[in-house]
């Protein structure tokens, strides 16, 4: 007990198992750059006692203790089982933080007292590397450690030729991570706060880590978006069409019904190139034990869409930038893995896990017109002479646009455009449809004076068609969310699995 009541009085702090005392001058300092991606950065020197006490048996290494305050300072991680469900998860010790530097945020969490601000649960700045520990005090090298007559020594056969001191001084640089540093504890509970509010379906049933997982990307994730895109031609009298004339915008006297969109005006001549902005998105999940790599979940994500939304938005927690997705909006590629050793000396991955962002749907292609969903086949695909339908007969009450009645229901939708086959050049088209039920359409801008009724048509065929955000919601550069395979049972070109699960080590 006089001992050690000697060392806490002699080394009063304690982080983990190290005892330590900061050196009296030149410590700590400091630097701090606004724009660097370290904004703030220190060094502190400690003194700690360069041996423990022996062991029972009297078998201990001394120059040991070195090593455990680095693993105490810099932290390490370690696979864990949650003994309450038996479910896998990453444990981590976290470094030793600087005291009293913890960020200061005006914005309480957003519209829910009961999620804490993340700057409640981690520091500014937190030790990344002991830059240099060296012993103080020579004590000579103990015999009890030596073997072999006159106390010779062989390196690798239990010898020891390292010199013993009275204490170590360790030079502690500190740094500002790139991203959240929280113990295990605080994750749990922040989870579960957030499972709650709707986020995290598969935290409380379908992960393995349960409440433990940190597909929250609250601690340990770096996340780096960056604007990507592409263009898709069309070529010159084919898809795209001008807009028609707005002096025949305005309906006939005598025409009964809601207003209708302008008619279409010529088509382009020229190729036309569509933007279509897309996204590259990194997340880079740090340290993580090589045994708890989840690799059967990463080869299973390989190619797929999120089934669930992923991440938690912006201002729900306060303290953290937000990393959010909608459900089938991210497409998962082959991911980077670098791979290091702990300071406790177990073996860890750095995981750049790379998507593909696609606002509108992994699943959505850019439209023109839809597609009727009557005439998709069992597998979703469309055949190229399936994008039609029969006529029964075609009539116009005088002063109205023309009507067709079909054989089957028709399947269009507002604002899709048709051609009418069979000769009949004068209502070739193609013509934007109202549609009156599910075998009937009108053909806009088609009023015949006086009334008639037409046979001799007995096909129409969708037409593409493309007009202003102004009348039907379908801008020149607009991309529609319409995913080509959405009946009962087709499947989409690229399947759908939790993501969460990436984040988590396998069962």
């Amino acid at each position: 007990m006089e001992v050690l009541a000697r060392t806490k009085n002699q080394y009063p702090f304690l982080y983990g198992s190290t005892r330590y005392r900061e050196k009296g001058e030149g410590t700590p300092t400091f630097s701090f750059d606004t724009n660097s991606e370290t904004p703030g950065n220190a060094q502190r020197q400690f003194y700690i006692p360069w041996a423990t006490s022996p062991q029972p048996g009297g078998s201990y290494t001394p120059w040991l203790a070195v090593w455990q305050a680095a693993r105490d300072f810099l932290g390490y991680s370690v696979l864990a089982v949650n003994p309450a469900d038996n479910r896998k998860y990453i444990s981590r010790w976290i470094p030793l933080p600087f005291p009293g530097m913890v960020p200061q945020s005006p914005v309480p969490a957003t519209g829910n007292s009961a999620v804490p601000s993340l700057s409640a649960l981690r520091g500014f700045m937190y030790a990344t590397s002991i830059v240099r520990a060296e012993g103080t005090v020579p004590q000579g090298n103990p015999a009890s450690l030596a073997l072999g007559a006159l106390n010779q020594v062989v390196e690798g056969t239990g010898g020891a030729t390292v010199a013993q001191f009275n204490e170590a001084l360790l030079n502690v640089a500190f740094t500002s991570p790139k991203f959240n540093i929280m113990g295990d504890a605080d994750l749990f509970v922040l989870n579960q706060q957030l499972n709650g509010l709707g986020y995290l379906p598969s935290a409380s049933g379908g992960g393995n880590a349960g409440f433990y997982t940190e597909s929250s990307l609250m601690r340990n994730v770096e996340i780096d978006i960056q604007p990507s895109g592409k263009y898709q031609v069309f070529k010159g009298f084919s898809a795209l069409r001008f807009t028609g004339n707005a002096a025949r915008d305005k309906d006939p006297p005598n025409f009964v019904g809601p207003p209708r969109p302008f008619p279409p005006g010529p088509p382009l001549a020229n190729d036309v190139p569509i933007l279509l902005n897309e996204g590259d998105v990194m997340i880079r999940w740090k340290q993580v034990p090589a045994e708890a790599i989840p690799a059967t979940a990463i080869a299973n994500t390989i190619g797929k869409t999120n089934v669930y939304d992923f991440g938690i938005p912006a201002g729900v927690v306060a303290g953290t930038v937000g990393c959010f997705f909608r459900a089938g909006t991210l497409l998962c590629l082959y991911p980077r893995y670098r791979l290091y050793r702990m300071v406790n000396g177990m073996f860890a991955y750095d995981i750049d896990f790379r998507f593909k962002h696609y606002p509108y749907g992994a699943n959505s292609f850019f439209r023109i017109t839809s597609i009727p969903t009557a005439l998709r086949n069992s597998t979703g695909l469309i055949p190229a002479t399936a994008i039609a339908g029969g006529i029964t007969v075609i009539t116009a009450a005088s002063g109205n646009d023309m009507i067709v009645e079909t054989v089957d229901p028709h399947g269009l939708s507002p604002g899709d455009n048709v051609s009418i086959l069979n000769g009949l050049k004068f209502l070739a088209g193609p013509f934007q449809v109202t549609i009156l039920d599910n075998q009937h359409f009108s053909l806009n801008f088609t009023e015949k004076t006086p009334a008639e009724t037409i046979t001799g048509a007995n096909a129409w065929v969708l037409s593409a068609g493309f007009y202003p955000a102004s009348r039907d919601g379908n801008p020149l550069t607009g991309i529609g969310s319409y995913n080509l395979l959405t009946q009962a049972g087709d499947n989409p070109i690229f399947g759908g699995v939790d993501y969460s699960l990436l984040f988590e080590p396998e069962p």
